[in-house]
């Protein structure tokens, strides 16, 4: 199928003149514009391009986000809509699309409803005159649309027509399939298969007649004659007349902005040019099936039967290469070059990098002159866009972007709001609210710079994030717990049990891959990378590439400003080092299971189940000594020192504040703020205290009391064993607990007075 914007020529009785649309891809509203201008008489205007974005796009879903699938609500009439066989940009944005299994059109408009527009069903080609709906369309497959609305699709012997009133005629063709009519008017033409068509600026309607290894012209005087191919099914001829060379299977045709001519040929390998003095030439493949060639010339590449062919106005061809499940562009400089596809990503979700994208066999596109890309895979019921990604640095080294994720739901001062709270163990509720959602003994989150929420799903195998609308999704893991996936899509990888987050610069995420034994990162690309552990049990390693080391466990990871990488590795009573070289050290702890004395070297202090850790403004670390009940630091010149007033029994200080009385009980988690607040999670205390600069300390949340209702004050709330706390920038306050809640608390910057109730 190829839209293109015409002067007005009338083919015959039919109006034949194509209007442009212009499209807004961000709210999906149509604006129909006037006819444009022509500067070069042959109907375009190349003021309104469609740049390529090559390997830049991202892939969104169809008007209304929804697959044909979803879109038909299990409606019986429109049964069968996997069966994709063509594709169309109508009037008013409208999607156009043929079912030739089922022997139906449908168009689905811009805000997603599906409507039928033509055929019965059934194993005939009848109806001339009669209403659409109610005729006979034997496979109909390519489908060509006009300024005026009209509707022409090719079925297996005939070119038919919709108007815009809902009639259908034959424009040419009839009930036998042959190869007749040349010199005559369309009705006496004889055609055989199904033919990709195209109109060119004048009026004249081109086809594939791919049975009789020709392309045929009905001109705007009814007439039909050979452009091209003498009948034979091979590949050659270039350099001469088009009627003089043969075409091999020729299944579609696009108009470039010079009045050449493109035809794929789907069982040459080839794409064919015809130039306006009618002379032949192969622009794309070798003629051997295969997949080579990107960022070479595409003379030079190898296609494997390409089937649909469009031509946007500046004048790039893109090819379905349909053996390869991709879509290619050839440049105006004869370059071929990726742009769908061929990705190890199966997923379809909105804003996924196309070159992510793992796709079945692409069967049809069609280019909007707003710049959009509307393509249908085979078999899938699926029909997707393509728009051009940002261009910026994070773009240019990802090779394209992800659809961005900014900020999590934001709460108001002392207030607790439960963002999750499914305890039943499953995993449900990926895209949409994170309150429906399913977990399964998660024991991590963290916040990004920007805001997002990430959560470690442990017993589900997946890291998943929480967007700005609260809208849940998985970002790592399939679900299926193993080790794999190393340098591709995090989405497409293996986890088990992933533990301990945390979030450095560009987003990247560093989380520990526990029953792996395994540090691992997804860079800001969506790629999944091992930096640190052999996979085998053990603390060795030390002074050496941290691929090479070994871990018992790690229950937290800190990054610094340096590039670094803190963990804590409990199980081993150490807390170790991976600095910016990719190298690994121990900077706390000996491995002996004690919480040794203040003063001295932290490498050389013992320290006691070490499970915790935060890093002040300053540079000091602190640790969460979780069996000695105890908060260590270690000082920017590596000596242990631990925190005032933890150990011992506490006088009140304020009248909002509560003493903390003895130990902590399983000090877990820590976080700290910008005004170097210390927030600690209490494992078995089931709350969150904090010790301010001066180190008076307070709850913050949480308590003995047996509930979780909203409508208590902050220390009556149940928290079932706190298992990690994060800050967000504005300091609200976010609490994973092991009951697979996720609280946030107010404004961490301002503690919430505790004595007063919501």
């Amino acid at each position: 199928m190829f839209l293109l914007a015409t002067t007005g020529v009338t083919l015959a009785a039919s109006l034949w003149a194509c209007t442009f649309l212009s499209f807004n891809q961000d709210n999906l509203s149509v604006e129909p514009s006037a006819v444009p201008a022509n500067p070069d008489g042959n109907g375009r205007d190349n003021n309104n391009v469609w740049v390529p974005p090559v390997a830049r796009p991202l892939m969104t879903g169809v008007p209304g986000g929804l697959s044909i699938e979803a879109l038909t609500n299990g409606r019986d009439d429109y049964g069968g809509l996997k069966n994709i066989s063509g594709l169309a940009v109508g009037a008013d944005g409208e999607l156009v699309i043929a079912n030739r299994s089922e022997g139906k059109l449908f168009k689905i408009s811009a805000l997603g409803e599906i409507t039928h527009v033509a055929g019965k069903g059934g194993r005939v080609d009848d109806g001339d005159g009669t209403d659409a709906q109610q005729s006979g369309l034997l496979d109909p497959s390519w489908i060509l649309v006009d300024g005026s609305g009209a509707i022409y699709v090719s079925t297996l012997g005939k070119i038919r027509r919709i108007d815009g009133s809902g009639m259908i005629s034959t424009v040419a063709g009839g009930s036998s399939r042959g190869f007749a009519g040349d010199g005559e008017s369309s009705e006496h033409a004889l055609f055989r298969g199904n033919s990709g068509m195209a109109i060119d600026g004048e009026g004249n309607l081109f086809v594939a007649d791919r049975g009789n290894a020709r392309v045929r012209r009905i001109g705007v005087d009814g007439i039909v004659s050979t452009i091209a191919g003498d009948g034979r099914f091979r590949s050659d001829g270039d350099n001469l007349q088009a009627t003089e060379a043969s075409l091999n299977s020729p299944v579609d045709v696009a108009i470039g902005p010079g009045g050449e001519i493109y035809v794929s040929e789907f069982d040459g390998h080839r794409v064919r040019k015809i130039d306006v003095n009618g002379v032949i030439s192969t622009i794309a493949g070798t003629g051997t099936a295969g997949w080579s060639g990107d960022g070479g010339l595409a003379i030079n590449s190898h296609l494997n039967s390409p089937r649909s062919v469009e031509v946007d106005r500046a004048g790039r061809l893109y090819i379905s290469d349909w053996g390869n499940k991709v879509i290619r562009v050839v440049d105006l400089d004869g370059t071929i070059q990726l742009v769908a596809g061929h990705g190890s990503n199966s997923t379809t979700q909105d804003g996924i990098r196309a070159l992510r994208a793992k796709l079945d066999p692409v069967v049809d596109f069609a280019l909007s002159d707003a710049g959009t890309m509307y393509f249908a895979q085979q078999l899938t019921g699926l029909i997707h866009v393509l728009r051009e990604g940002p261009d910026d640095d994070l773009y240019d080294r990802c090779d394209g972007e992800l659809a961005s994720i900014t900020t999590a739901p934001s709460v108001t001062d002392g207030v607790v709001v439960e963002v999750a709270g499914k305890t039943e163990d499953g995993f449900y509720g990926d895209n949409g609210l994170v309150q429906k959602a399913g977990f399964v003994s998660p024991e991590s989150l963290a916040i990004g710079s920007a805001g997002v929420l990430y959560v470690a799903d442990t017993g589900n195998h997946r890291i998943r994030a929480i967007d700005k609308d609260g809208v849940i999704r998985t970002i790592a893991g399939t679900g299926e717990p193993g080790f794999s996936g190393d340098g591709g899509a995090a989405l497409s990888s293996q986890l088990a049990e992933p533990t301990a987050l945390a979030i450095g610069a560009s987003e990247n995420i560093i989380f520990y891959d526990s029953a792996n034994l395994r540090v691992r990162r997804i860079d800001e690309c969506g790629d999944i990378h091992t930096i640190a552990g052999t996979g085998q049990p053990g603390d060795s390693g030390d002074k050496g590439p941290a691929i090479k080391a070994k871990f018992r466990d790690v229950s937290s990871i800190v990054l610094d400003s340096r590039g670094g990488v803190y963990l804590a590795d409990p199980a081993s009573n150490k807390v170790r080092y991976i600095d910016s070289n990719g190298n690994i050290d121990s900077v706390a702890g000996t491995g002996v299971p004690a919480s040794g004395p203040d003063g001295g070297k932290a490498e050389t202090t013992p320290l006691d189940g070490p499970s915790g850790l935060a890093l002040g403004k300053d540079g000091v670390l602190y640790i969460a000594e979780a069996r000695s009940g105890r908060i260590r630091f270690v000082s920017p010149d590596g000596n242990m020192g631990t925190l005032v007033g933890i150990v011992s029994k506490m006088e009140d200080v304020a009248d909002d504040t509560v003493p903390l009385h003895n130990a902590l009980s399983d000090p877990f988690s820590l976080a700290v703020d910008e005004d170097d607040n210390i927030y600690i999670a209490e494992l078995t205390g089931g709350r969150v205290v904090s010790i301010d600069a001066d180190g008076l300390t307070r709850f913050v949340v949480g308590s003995d009391y047996e509930n979780r209702s909203l409508d208590v004050s902050l220390v009556e709330i149940k928290l079932l064993a706190p298992l990690s706390i994060a800050l967000d920038l504005s300091g609200s306050m976010f609490v994973l607990d092991s009951g697979g809640g996720i609280w946030s608390i107010g404004n961490g910057n301002s503690v919430p007075n505790t004595n007063k109730e919501r």
